[in-house]
């Protein structure tokens, strides 16, 4: 409603405006409107926007002896943080028991994810660590049709890049070397594909960068395909990709490409 010409004027030189501003716990926002001859106000542009969470945060800070306090934990610079990590992590706890134990003194942006990663970076806690099950393989339901389901995947052979495309039904197979792993350069081949054999009801891929991309799930759904991602760096999940990269490389080893 307030983009509407009934509400909205064009600026103009010769009427007084007059600005207003408002701020709350969550936002801010401003309206600068034209006051007209009958007194009213009738805004010219507007603008608000969402406080982000460190802005939330300002209003409970507060200084104490010199250190920046938030709640009861202190506020730790940039250039303190590596070696305060390292002391947390001095008799290696773990992930759950160090967070807890920082959230009783300290804090600053991302803290739980700077813990996360020393943690995992840790080699005395990766020897330590229990083994996780193996999940139980579900097999994919079987294609009844072509362009049903079809998976894809990247490989490398002496230096170049190829994009394999496989069909799940008829096992028919599509390789294009690309320049680059982009998500701009996978969009351009499958749309060149797309246009000499149709576009496929689902595509299979790993969630690497490249498929996981906004520009790629994008593109997904406009063109309006299924795009189920599996686990990277692990073959079974898209068991079908990977013997297609398998048949592309021994067929080059056999060519002596």
């Amino acid at each position: 409603m307030i983009t509407e010409s009934k509400l909205l004027v064009f600026y103009d030189s010769k009427k007084p405006f007059r600005l207003s501003c408002d701020s709350s716990a969550y936002g801010v926002g401003a309206v600068i409107s034209h006051v007209m001859k009958d007194g009213s106000e009738r805004p010219i542009p507007f603008a608000s926007r969402t406080l982000s969470e460190t802005e939330r945060r300002r209003n409970e800070l507060t200084l104490e002896k010199g250190l920046l306090l938030w709640g009861m934990r202190v506020v730790i610079p940039d250039k303190f943080r590596g070696r305060l990590l390292l002391e947390l992590h001095d008799e290696h706890l773990g992930t759950s028991r160090t967070k807890a134990l920082a959230r009783g003194y300290l804090w600053w942006p991302y803290l739980d994810r700077d813990i996360e990663d020393m943690v995992e970076r840790c080699s005395a806690c990766a020897s330590t660590r229990n083994t996780p099950k193996e999940s139980p393989l579900h097999p994919w339901i079987w294609a009844s049709r072509p362009g049903q389901r079809v998976h894809i995947d990247y490989t490398e052979y002496k230096g170049q890049s190829f994009l394999v495309i496989i069909d799940s039904f008829s096992k028919w197979l599509k390789v294009m070397q690309v320049k680059s792993t982009t998500s701009s350069n996978t969009i351009e081949k499958l749309r060149t594909w797309f246009a000499s054999v149709g576009i496929p009801e689902e595509i299979v891929s790993d969630n690497g960068p490249k498929f996981t991309s906004c520009e790629f799930q994008d593109f997904m759904k406009h063109s309006g395909v299924k795009h189920t991602l599996v686990p990277p760096y692990h073959p079974q999940s898209n068991g079908l990709a990977e013997r297609g990269v398998q048949i592309l490389k021994k067929s080059m080893k056999e060519a002596r490409f």
